[in-house]
C-alpha cells in the first residue's frame, strides 16, 4: 500500500479523468504515420520542451538530485523476483490488501495508458536510482502495435522504453508509483510478460525536489526492465514518434497546473517533462532526448522559423 506520507500527493481522479483526453495521440494497429503527422508530432514536442518558461538545464538539476540522493548504491540494490512470486505474494497478503505497488518510466507514465489497463485511483511521481532509460525496445510485432507503423520515410523508428542497472547513483529515472491488484495482475502481466521484474527502493519525487527535506520518503515498488540478453534490445532503433509523443505529453501531464491560496498557478511537480528528457537516451546510451528532438527539422524550423507562416495542421 502507499504509504500514508505519500498519499497528501496523490492526484484526485476526477481532475485525473478531467486532463486525460489531452495526453494521447491515437493510432490504429498497422495505420503508418504520415510524413505530415511525424512533424506535427515532433513540432509539439518541441513546443513543449524549448518554448515554455522556466526550463532549467539537464546539468544544474542532474547535479542537484544526485547530490540529494547521495544514498549508499548498496543500500538502493534492486532484487529480481519472478512473475510467478510476485504473484504468491499478493495472494498472500491479507484479503483487501492483495496488490503491489509499480513504478512505471515510461509509457505508463500516461494517464490515458494507465485507465485502459488497471483500475487504480492513485498515481505518485517518484524517482528511481541507479537506472538508465532507453529508447532500444524493438517492438517484435509492430503491425500488431496500438500505436501503429513508424512513417515510411523513418523505418528505424519503431523503439520503446526500457531501463536497466547501472549500479550507479548518478543515473537517475522519474516516473509514477500506482497499484495494481490481484483482478488487474493477469491482464497487466500479459502486456508486460517480457520483462524481468525487478523490486526496489525509490524515492518520492516531490521530496526529492524539495530543498527543505533532507529525509525524503523511499518506498518499495516493482520495476520492469529486459532481461539483458532479448532480442528486441536493438541498438540501432530511434524512438517511435508516437510512442515518444504519449510518453512526454504524459509528462506534462504531471507538471500541470494548480492555483494557490494566494489565487498564483504553479506546477504541481515542476521539471518533470524536463527531467524526463534529460534522463531518456536513445539506443546509442549517449544522446538524450533532448538533443535528438533539437536536432529534428521539424524543431529546428520552430526555433529558427525561417518564415512567420504557421505550417498546415494534418489533422
Amino acid at each position: 500500500m502507499l504509504k500514508k506520507s505519500m498519499k497528501r500527493l496523490v492526484i484526485p481522479i476526477f481532475l485525473f479523468l478531467f486532463l486525460v483526453s489531452a495526453v494521447q495521440y491515437d493510432m490504429k494497429a498497422g495505420q503508418y504515420l504520415s510524413k505530415c503527422e511525424r512533424d506535427e508530432l515532433i513540432g509539439s514536442l518541441c513546443h513543449l520542451l524549448f518554448k515554455k518558461k522556466n526550463t532549467h538545464g539537464d546539468e544544474d538539476r542532474l547535479r542537484y538530485l544526485s547530490k540529494k540522493v547521495q544514498a549508499d548504491i548498496r543500500f538502493l540494490k534492486c532484487t529480481k523476483v519472478t512473475w510467478d512470486e510476485l504473484r504468491k505474494t499478493i495472494i498472500n497478503k491479507p484479503r483487501g490488501k492483495r496488490k503491489f505497488t509499480a513504478f512505471g518510466y515510461g509509457s505508463l507514465i500516461n494517464p490515458k495508458r494507465n485507465l485502459e489497463l488497471v483500475h487504480t485511483k492513485d498515481y505518485i511521481p517518484a524517482l528511481l536510482i541507479g537506472y538508465k532509460r532507453v529508447f532500444h525496445l524493438d517492438h517484435p510485432s509492430p503491425e500488431t502495435s496500438s500505436v501503429g507503423l513508424p512513417a515510411v520515410e523513418h523505418p528505424k523508428e519503431t523503439a520503446r522504453l526500457d531501463i536497466f542497472p547501472t549500479h550507479n547513483s548518478s543515473d537517475i529515472v522519474n516516473g509514477v508509483l500506482f497499484e495494481i491488484d490481484l483482478r488487474d495482475f493477469e491482464r497487466f502481466k500479459a502486456r508486460e510478460s517480457v520483462y524481468d521484474i525487478h523490486e526496489c527502493l525509490v524515492i518520492n519525487y516531490a521530496e526529492a525536489m524539495d530543498p527543505n527535506n533532507r529525509f525524503p520518503t523511499f518506498e518499495s515498488a516493482y520495476v520492469l526492465s529486459l532481461p539483458e540478453d532479448h532480442p528486441t534490445r536493438n541498438p540501432n532503433v530511434l524512438p517511435h514518434i508516437v510512442y515518444l509523443y504519449n510518453y512526454l505529453k504524459g509528462g506534462e501531464y504531471w507538471e500541470h497546473q494548480e492555483t494557490t491560496m494566494e489565487g498564483e498557478d504553479k506546477p504541481l511537480y515542476p521539471g518533470y517533462v524536463d527531467l524526463l528528457a534529460e534522463t531518456t537516451y536513445l539506443s546509442d546510451q549517449r544522446t538524450t532526448l533532448y538533443q535528438w528532438i533539437k536536432r529534428q527539422g521539424a524543431c529546428k524550423n520552430i526555433l529558427f522559423p525561417q518564415s512567420k507562416k504557421n505550417p498546415a495542421r494534418c489533422r
